[in-house]
C-alpha cells in the first residue's frame, strides 16, 4: 500500500529536498504505530539510517480524518515560523488516496521523552527539572509570535462549574462549604489566550540537542487559555515517570499519576509545583492565583471546554472530573499550596 502513496507524493518529496527511489523507500517503510482503528503511521528510512526522514499518516475513519486535517492546517501555519524551523514537523504532501486521507510530514530528530523515561532506572530530580524547563521553553517560543487575547476567569463561574460537576451531599458533605470559601476568597484573574498544542504528553515530545521539539499537532494550534498545556504535561510526565516502587503504570492507574504531580510532598510533586509556578510567573500572572487557576483549568478539561486533542472524549472528561474531586478532597496536601507557602 505504501508504494503507490509514495509514488503519488514523489514530486512533493523531491521539492521538499527528499528525492526518493519509491521502490527502495517502500522497502524501508516501518509501521510505527496504529493507535486507532483505521489509522496507520509509517516511517520511511534512508538506507542504514537510524531515524526516519519522513512520517506517513494514513487515516480511513471519519473522526481520524478530521484530526488529520487539523494537524495539516496546524503544521502549514507553523511552517511559516522561522523560530520553529526543525522544531515541529513540516507538511510535505496531503491528499486523498482511495478511501484514505494521507499526510506526509518531515520527521524530527531525537527520542521521545516517553521512551527516555521508560529507559530510566532511577529517579533523577535534576534531569527531570531540565526536561520540565525545556518543555516550558518550547511553549514560550510557540506563544511568542502574536499578542495574547485575554479571558476573565471569575470565581463565581468556576465554582458554579465545580458544583455542577462535583457536588453530591451524600458523597462529599464538606465540599459545599469548601466551594463557598473559594467563592468568597478567590480573586478574579485575567488569563492570556494564546496558541497551544492540546496534547502535550511525553510521547509527543522529541528530546534532541538539549531542547524539546513537538510532534502530533492533531489538537491544532487554536488559541486557548495558556495553562492547559502545562497542566496536561505535568500530569502526563508524572504518569510516565518511573515509579520509585517499580509499580506498573496500568496497575497504579491514571489518577496515581495525577497525585504524583500535584499532591503530597514527594520530590516529583514539589518539582511539578515549582514548574507550574515558573510558568505562571513567565506569563505575568499573579502567582497568588496559581491554585485557583489550576482548579479552573481542570474544570475546563472536565467539561470539555478546553481546546485539546479530544476535548469531548467521555474518558477524558471523566478522568479530569475524578482528578478535580481528588484534588479538592486532598487540598491540604497540595504541593502547589506548599510551594506558595499557603
Amino acid at each position: 500500500m505504501i508504494a503507490p502513496i509514495l509514488e503519488r507524493a514523489h514530486g512533493a518529496l523531491t521539492a521538499a529536498g527528499h528525492p526518493v527511489d519509491v521502490q527502495r523507500a517502500a522497502s524501508s517503510a516501518v509501521m510505527l504505530c496504529s493507535r486507532y482503528n483505521g489509522r496507520a503511521v509509517v516511517g520511511i528510512f534512508h538506507d542504514g539510517a537510524a531515524e526516519p526522514f519522513v512520517i506517513v499518516k494514513i487515516d480511513h475513519a471519519k473522526p481520524q480524518k478530521a484530526r488529520l486535517r487539523r494537524e495539516h492546517d496546524a503544521l502549514s501555519a507553523l511552517a511559516e515560523r522561522p523560530d520553529l524551523k526543525g522544531r515541529v514537523p513540516r507538511p510535505v504532501a496531503f491528499f486523498e488516496h482511495g478511501p484514505a486521507l494521507v499526510l506526509i510530514q518531515t520527521a524530527l530528530r531525537g527520542t521521545t521523552l516517553s521512551v527516555l523515561l521508560r529507559r530510566r532506572l532511577r529517579a533523577r530530580p535534576a534531569v527531570s527539572r531540565n526536561e520540565h524547563h525545556r518543555v516550558s521553553d518550547f511553549l514560550e517560543t510557540l506563544r511568542a509570535s502574536a499578542a495574547a487575547d485575554r479571558v476573565v476567569v471569575e470565581p463565581n463561574i468556576v465554582v458554579d462549574t465545580l458544583e455542577s460537576l462535583l457536588v453530591d451531599p451524600n458523597e462529599d458533605p464538606m465540599l459545599p462549604q469548601q466551594l463557598a470559601a473559594f467563592r468568597r476568597d478567590w480573586p478574579t484573574v485575567e488569563l492570556p489566550v494564546m496558541a497551544g498544542h492540546g496534547d502535550l504528553s511525553p510521547g509527543n515530545i522529541m528530546m534532541h540537542a538539549d531542547r524539546a521539539d513537538v510532534i502530533d499537532w492533531e489538537g491544532g494550534t487554536y488559541r486557548r487559555p495558556v495553562l492547559v498545556d502545562i497542566v496536561v504535561f505535568l500530569y502526563r510526565y508524572a504518569l510516565a515517570h518511573p515509579d520509585p516502587l517499580s509499580v506498573r503504570r496500568r496497575t497504579r492507574g491514571r489518577l496515581t499519576g495525577f497525585r504524583r504531580a500535584f499532591l503530597g510532598d514527594g520530590w516529583l510533586a514539589c518539582l511539578s509545583a515549582a514548574s507550574y509556578c515558573r510558568e505562571i510567573r513567565k506569563l505575568n500572572i499573579p502567582v497568588q492565583a496559581a491554585d485557583f487557576l489550576l482548579i479552573a483549568t481542570m474544570a475546563d478539561l472536565a467539561t470539555g471546554a478546553s481546546v485539546t486533542h479530544r476535548p469531548t472524549s467521555p474518558r477524558s472528561r471523566q478522568f479530569w472530573t475524578n482528578a478535580l474531586r481528588t484534588y479538592l478532597r486532598q487540598h491540604d496536601s497540595s504541593s502547589l499550596l506548599r510551594e506558595l507557602g499557603q
